[in-house]
């Protein structure tokens, strides 16, 4: 029996009509009878090409007891993101607010019978896995939540109604609009471009088609040699395959490594309507034939594949066919040799990185090449010519992905601009006629009673247009009508531009809100801001409406656009690339613009008009009482004219498209000059009370800082990623020492254990940070600089205004041209005062060790689980002293009493940070250690290396890694010490191979030594908690290891988990913990259990041991009994502080108490616990 959607018309309704849940589409019987029944409603959200929709789908939705605990305990509620993208945005913003900004699909969210969202997440797993949170679990909470504590339940409803109700409203305006638009997008951009990749911020990398069209209008206008020099790498490197289809034309979502060589395969519309624009812009000012040929190739990839026979243009192509992502796409070299034959298929294999290993999984390759076609040599490129339309022959007798066939507004009038633009520069009728025919579609058939609609599918309309799908298509009314001269599109674009206004401006504070005045009322109304995978709807609405007063003298929409800009003006310090069609309004209002009419509608000259790049111009054609520059100036002695106006004002009339070329030429020259700094906003205060800060005498508040660069870092210690940061504002603050230069470090705590001043104290001690850092535990002061991620590096300017903010791992050239650029013009504006702050010099503890990381013992707990004596002769215990960077070797042995006994035999290390090999070896914060018969592994954790002691020799050598923090890529060599690791935490070994916990890629790394072999074996690199197959799995942070049988334990410390890896089914599931914030202090079974991130496992008798670190406990999970979890010692911080790592002796448990600076031994049986001295320390 289908459900009630079966008379949806979405493909992706659709896929869940035969599901067994008693799913409703959004609407008022769905809402009405939630209120009626009282029930909570389960809202899931997701898209046709979304490929972790189809897994939950699998899972979860067709199984037949979770339907029926879902049918019971909720009205559940499907959505279509694509159809209804208000509801989307809105609770997409309430999970990321229950998750710490983690977002992505499918989404799920639960909802009080009013709407107001009380509990959510993504994706979540089928039936239990050895106590893992499982989706019934999951269900069973929220249903509980609603059954037991409705009270709290509205009352967190209610603050996230509040929180998204002000998250959704537009900045208080600037005064005035100031001209450092593309300025201050050209800095942003430079600070995070991939110099080596190109792109900006490392993987996954998306189009930043937004980016690059403001990057171009900047060197157009300036003449900036930088910003046309990002653009042509990125788009290089883009075309060059991978993410760009090069046999079918099109670029695919997103790559996911950082070099552009694996993309995520779905296809969407709107990527491509925005990328074509930027390729025929790029070929404008360049030349540049391969950018033409990616607009042609993409064009006619969307004619052929994505239009339907009305003329709307589909949605998107699916990522999977027959099952499997990317199979369409991928090759193996047999079946490129058996296409081509064997000297043409080698030589194609060769030029297009088909390889026998394989570049994607199951040993098949994603087609590249290195360099664009235009660039071989003529005998390449005549076997490629000949070779790419062969390939594409045999790939279409392949099955081919499935496609989304609803036609979405907003994206059809991305592709719609992009088809008239390129039709009217390229002199190609077919793309003028698929954008006409696409418009009228709209127009005609999307369009009922005077209402344009979101989308279309299989002859009917779906939800009332929003304001993308009224500002999109405004554009693409422009364009045709630049492209075209044909009245009728301009007389649209004002139709449409008056009733945009009419739904969606706010009178009352300004701005176009994203749901029109007659849409159904959502717990909060949104103007949805920033632009992401598309532009937001004010910014493209801006661009027109400033278009449309330049063209025909619409002040009153050049009014509104420069209402909206102004708001927006306050976000160019935040978010400048979140900023596309805004920046080039803010632009275009602040500088000059051009107008260009053709008297009458001339080919030749519309033609040459387009064959140049014009970023803020108008043009119009023929006589036309609606464009007031144009009157009386018509054609000079009987011929075509065209005339070149900035501002009303014309030179000379000109009839030759030659002529014309030159005038726009000469009135679009760059004009250099010196970059305009954007206006800037006032820092929020930092607190003036001395018990928040640490490293400093006295508060530091924005008024002392006054004359001083200040550079806030937004971190908490438990995180990677801040840990990666530290180095950088080191080697920064050393940087500009003699320089009136702060650095704070803003310390947002995640857990609990992190809100106590003495714990961060701790913590700076064990990190050596000596700058100042101000406590933040209830965030007040993240929410008052809208932070979203850690770490996030914010500058402030001398006059306590907000220069600069970027999340992530800044590196330290990237910041420091940020602060030097930020301390040129102080000087220049005489802003700059003396140093604010002296450093506070930490006298160290002296103590034998120093914040002891991880520990081991010989034999290891797999050789003592096959009866090996743990106590015998050459019994030894092994030490990472990370605070002192040095590895501790002591025998091991029973004392008189009964308990464990070690002895100093020697030390690895001088005691000095460094990397140096040899016999007076250096490590930097060592962390995991391992050992097989003659070697010592050590995890050499900040040097982000694999160290090797030779235990017969004494001396060091670096077995894996540069000494570089890599960035997170798969490996790209097969020689271990050419391959860059990120903070390799922990380790264990078998047989002479190592399993590396690798925390700063959220995977397990394998290391086989012996073969010269590295690289990930469990985690797709995503910081997450997903259980699965085991290159889809995601991790987050993992540290400690143990081995037991058939199966890889470990610790997950940023989702307080204990996590494993079945060796022969090759799947990853959850022994106890739930996410990425679900963390505490409570022993049980299943989804009761939380601890507070754990940093050490081990394993004995069918238990595991584990060190729940931020709770100060050694917890026991006994695995016969369903994964029964119990606390076996510690509590106290006198007893135990925040212990790091532990290793198994016989009926002991040897931990480093890592804050308490010493070692613990705890009998296993009793829980009792002594410390463990270093005799001969």
């Amino acid at each position: 029996m289908p459900n009630r959607l079966i008379h949806e018309t979405s493909p992706y309704l659709q896929q869940h009509a035969y599901n067994p849940v008693d799913w409703h589409p959004w609407g008022p019987e769905a809402l009405t009878l939630a209120r009626d029944a009282g029930r909570p409603i389960l809202l899931s959200v997701g898209y046709s090409a979304c490929h972790w929709c189809h897994v939950m789908e699998r899972e979860s939705f067709e199984d037949a007891d979770i339907a029926a605990q879902m049918n019971r305990d909720f009205v559940n509620i499907k959505v279509d993101r694509e159809e209804r993208p208000d509801v989307d945005e809105l609770y997409m913003r309430a999970v990321q607010a229950f998750t710490g900004g983690h977002g992505g699909w499918p989404m799920t969210v639960f909802l009080t019978p009013d709407g107001r969202p009380y509990f959510g997440g993504t994706y979540f797993p089928p039936v239990p896995r050895h106590g893992m949170p499982s989706f019934p679990q999951v269900l069973g909470h929220a249903a509980r939540l609603w059954r037991e504590h409705r009270g709290e339940v509205a009352r967190v409803g209610d603050e996230l109604a509040e929180h998204l109700a002000a998250g959704g409203r537009l900045p208080r305006p600037a005064d005035s609009l100031d001209p450092g638009w593309l300025d201050a997008v050209a800095t942003a951009c430079d600070d995070s471009f991939d110099e080596q990749d190109a792109g900006f911020g490392g993987a996954p990398k998306f189009p930043p088609s937004g980016s690059l069209a403001v990057l171009l209008a900047h060197h157009h206008r300036t003449g900036d040699a930088r910003s046309l020099e990002m653009v042509t790498r990125t788009l290089d490197a883009m075309a060059r395959g991978g993410m760009y289809d090069l046999l079918g034309g099109g670029f695919a979502r997103y790559s996911v490594d950082a070099e552009w060589r694996v993309p995520h395969f779905e296809k969407m519309l709107y990527d491509n309507g925005q990328l074509v624009p930027v390729y025929l812009d790029a070929w404008k000012l360049t030349g540049n034939a391969h950018y033409r040929r990616v607009v042609v190739e993409t064009l006619d990839y969307v004619l052929r594949e994505m239009t339907l026979p009305g003329g709307g243009l589909c949605a998107s192509q699916d990522a999977d066919s027959e099952g499997e992502e990317g199979r369409f796409f991928a090759w193996t070299p047999a079946q490129v040799r058996e296409i081509l034959g064997v000297m043409d298929g080698l030589r194609a294999c060769a030029l297009l990185q088909v390889t026998d290993a394989g570049t994607f999984e199951h040993g098949t390759s994603v087609l590249r090449m290195d360099r664009p076609l235009e660039a071989l040599d003529e005998d390449d490129r005549a076997l490629l010519i000949r070779a790419l339309p062969r390939l594409q022959e045999a790939r279409l007798q392949r099955v081919p992905p499935g496609r989304d066939d609803k036609v979405i507004t907003a994206w059809n009038g991305l592709m719609i601009g992009a088809l008239a633009r390129s039709g009217a520069a390229l002199g190609e009728p077919r793309y003028l006629d698929a954008a006409a025919a696409a418009a009228r579609f709209l127009l005609d058939t999307v369009t009922v009673d005077g209402r344009l609609h979101r989308s279309w599918k299989d002859g009917r309309v779906g939800a009332p247009g929003f304001l993308d799908d009224h500002a999109n298509l405004l554009s693409a009314l422009l364009d045709l009508f630049e492209a075209t001269g044909a009245p009728d599109w301009l007389t649209g674009a004002l139709d449409l531009a008056d009733r945009t206004v009419a739904l969606f401006w706010d009178e009352r504070d300004g701005g176009l809100f994203y749901a029109g005045h007659d849409a159904e009322a959502l717990v909060a109304r949104s103007k949805n801001l920033l632009g992401g995978a598309l532009p937001s709807g004010n910014g493209v609405a801006a661009l027109a409406f400033t278009r449309l007063d330049a063209l025909c003298g619409r002040a009153d929409l050049g009014e509104k656009a420069d209402r909206v800009l102004r708001s927006y003006q306050l976000l160019l310090g935040r978010a400048p690339r979140a900023l596309g069609p805004e920046a080039l309004a803010g632009a275009w209002r602040t500088g000059a613009g051009q107008e260009v009419g053709v008297a009458p509608n001339d080919p030749a000259l519309r033609q040459a008009v387009h064959q140049r790049y014009l970023p803020f111009a108008v043009l119009s054609m023929g006589a036309d009482p609606r464009v007031p520059w144009m009157e009386g100036r018509g054609p000079r002695a009987g011929l075509p004219t065209a005339y070149v106006c900035e501002h009303g004002t014309c030179r000379l009339p000109v009839t030759a498209p030659s002529d014309l070329l030159a005038q726009l030429d000469e009135v679009t020259a760059p004009r250099r000059r010196a970059p305009r700094r954007p206006a800037r906003v006032h820092a929020p205060a930092l607190p003036a009370d001395p018990a928040r800060w640490l490293n400093a005498a006295e508060p530091l508040t924005l008024d002392r800082l006054r004359g001083n660069v200040v550079v806030l870092d937004f971190w908490t210690y438990c995180c990677i990623n801040c840990m990666h940061l530290l180095p950088e504002l080191a080697a920064v603050e050393e940087r500009f020492a003699d320089d009136p230069v702060v650095v704070i470090g803003v310390h947002s705590a995640k857990f609990t254990a992190e809100q106590q001043r003495e714990s961060v104290a701790r913590a700076l001690a064990r990190h050596d940070v000596h700058h100042p850092v101000v406590l933040d535990s209830d965030h007040e002061i993240w929410q008052e600089y809208a932070i979203r991620a850690w770490p996030t590096v914010t500058v402030l300017d001398p006059t306590g205004r907000i220069a600069w903010q970027q999340s992530g791992e800044v590196d330290r050239d990237t910041l420091g041209r940020v602060i030097a650029r930020t301390l040129e013009e102080a000087r220049a504006a005489g802003t700059l005062g003396e140093q604010a702050w002296e450093p506070v010099v930490h006298t160290p503890t002296l103590t034998a060790l120093s914040h002891p990381g991880k520990v081991a013992t010989w034999p290891d707990a797999t050789a003592q689980s096959r009866g090996v004596e743990p106590f015998g002769p050459h019994a030894r215990l092994y030490v990472s002293d990370s605070g002192q960077h040095r590895v501790i070797e002591a025998s091991l042995a029973l004392g008189p009493d009964g308990w464990p006994r070690a002895e100093v035999l020697r030390i690895f290390g001088v005691g000095l940070p460094g990397l140096v090999d040899g016999a007076a070896p250096r490590f930097r914060n060592p962390q995991g250690l391992a050992r097989d018969e003659d070697t010592l592994w050590v995890a050499d954790t900040e040097n982000h290396a694999i160290r090797a002691i030779d235990l017969h020799t004494g001396e060091v050598r670096t077995a894996a890694g540069t000494g570089q923090l890599g960035r997170g890529r798969a490996p790209q060599s097969r020689d271990p010490l050419r391959i860059p690791l990120r903070s390799p935490w922990g380790l264990t070994q078998a047989e002479g191979v190592l399993f590396i916990a690798m925390a700063g890629t959220h995977q397990i790394w394998i290391f086989n030594p012996s073969a010269g072999q590295i690289g990930p074996i469990v985690g797709s690199g995503e910081e997450h908690h997903v259980d699965g197959p085991a290159d889809r799995a995601a991790l987050a942070q993992p540290s400690g290891l143990v081995l037991m049988g058939r199966y890889l334990f470990w610790v997950d410390s940023e989702t307080s988990s204990v996590r494993m890896f079945d060796f022969s089914t090759r799947q990853v599931a959850t022994v106890c913990g739930q996410g990425l914030f679900d963390f505490g202090d409570v022993d049980g079974v299943g989804d009761a259990v939380r601890m507070q991130h754990p940093l050490g496992v081990t394993a004995a008798d069918g238990q595991l041991y584990v060190a729940d670190t931020f709770n100060n406990k050694i917890k026991r999970i006994d695995l016969s009994g369903g994964a029964t979890v119990s606390t076996l010692a510690g509590g106290h911080p006198d007893r135990m502080c925040e212990p790091g790592g532990l290793a198994l002796a016989g009926r002991f448990l040897i931990v480093a108490d890592t804050n308490n600076h010493r070692l613990v031994s705890v009998d296993r049986q009793t829980g009792k616990s002594r410390e463990l001295e270093l005799e001969g320390m």
